[in-house]
């Protein structure tokens, strides 16, 4: 199991930058179209037909599970190591903090796991750590958390 915090990732990041800048750039303009609502999940309207959501609206509903897919991550990066989903998901937050409103904090579990799909996002807002160590077996992975 890998459990990482800020720190200890904001660190691996900062020394990663230059090799994952595009990927940053690559995001950007997904979280700009939007999100889109499929039943409790939010998807990226860029892979979805869907109603599009405002980014601004991702966390207003408490116990609103959001999903993220891997963003075809297999398109920017050209391989799957957990190290860069990881680093995926640190850009997609410091992309999404752009979109949320302005004087609002948030407590953010992200959580990376391994499907039959392939390596999947989820983020869930304040959702209790207590919930998310009971469970740990399901996040093998690894789980980070946030503030925004």
């Amino acid at each position: 199991m890998m459990l990482k915090t800020n720190d200890i990732f904001f660190e691996f990041i900062s020394k990663t930058w230059i090799k994952y800048k595009y990927i940053d750039d690559a995001l950007s303009p997904l979280l700009q179209k939007g999100l889109v609502e499929v039943g409790n999940l939010l998807l990226l309207s860029e892979f979805n037909d869907s109603r599009v959501i405002p980014a601004e609206s991702l966390f207003d509903d408490i116990d609103k599970e959001v999903f993220i897919n891997n963003f075809h991550s297999d398109d920017y990066l050209n391989s799957f190591q957990i190290e860069e989903h990881w680093i995926n998901m640190i850009l997609f937050c410091k992309n999404l903090k752009n979109y949320l409103p302005e004087n609002r904090s948030y407590f953010v579990y992200m959580i990376l796991s391994q499907t039959e799909y392939g390596v999947n996002f989820k983020m869930y807002k304040d959702r209790g750590i207590e919930y998310l160590s009971e469970n740990i077996d399901k996040y093998q992975q690894g789980i980070i958390q946030f503030k925004f």
